[in-house]
């Protein structure tokens, strides 16, 4: 008997959290559980846009809703948490582990930007597509849930890099909401007019949400 009670504290030792942290709360056991999943409610915010010595910087955030599998509200939210891990490749979420998954991801891979400008911008006429100025700045969880979660455990997120046109001609998924999507517009206005820019996101089955933001130099 006493075997048996070290063996279990073992056990809930190794499926705790390694500190505290949003999800799961000081000393919260992880289950079986680590990711939750965003599913956009088709509210895009866009952060004030700002210069840099590269050019125009804009970020973007989501709302929508958490399907959170630590702590479901219902059986279906659990369901629609399988359906979701089961098209992401999310076949690890089961296993327990003792890290905690600090960053909600939205739920849709394919995940593709395009931004559009009202005025000529650059080369470039009005209306027509600038993702050829755009390098694109996020975090995914992709090769760590890839990796069956044995990647870095500390760092369940990684930071990426790309041209907007090679981030929407690739399959990358499990981006990190919470962690702002930059984007560098690398080219600056030549005057000081005002411009206004349209970024739209598509998700998986193609549907489609939109933000417009005003720029202006010196704004």
């Amino acid at each position: 008997m006493r075997n048996v009670f070290l063996i279990l504290l073992i056990l809930l030792n190794f499926t705790q959290c390694a500190e505290p942290c949003k999800i799961c709360g000081e000393g919260r056991i992880m289950e079986n559980y680590v990711l939750k999943y965003i599913i956009p409610a088709y509210i895009m915010h866009l952060y004030t846009p700002q210069e840099d010595i590269l050019g125009v910087k804009f970020g973007i955030g989501f709302d929508g809703q958490l399907i959170n599998s630590l702590i479901p509200e219902n059986d279906d939210v659990l369901d629609k948490f399988r359906q979701i891990a089961k098209r992401n490749g999310d076949t690890t979420y089961y296993h327990p582990i003792s890290t905690c998954f600090p960053l909600p991801c939205l739920s849709d891979g394919g995940s593709r930007f395009d931004v559009y400008c009202d005025k000529n911008y650059a080369d470039y006429p009005a209306g027509a597509s600038l993702n050829d100025l755009i390098t694109i700045y996020f975090y995914s969880a992709m090769e760590f849930v890839k990796s069956n979660y044995a990647t870095d455990n500390s760092k369940p997120v990684k930071e990426y890099c790309l041209p907007l046109n090679e981030f929407n001609s690739g399959n990358h998924y499990l981006l990190a909401y919470d962690k702002v999507i930059t984007f560098i517009l690398n080219a600056k206005p030549d005057d000081m007019e005002e411009y206004s820019f349209r970024f739209v996101y598509s998700d998986i089955s193609g549907k489609e949400m939109m933000h417009d933001a005003i720029f202006k130099r010196g704004y």
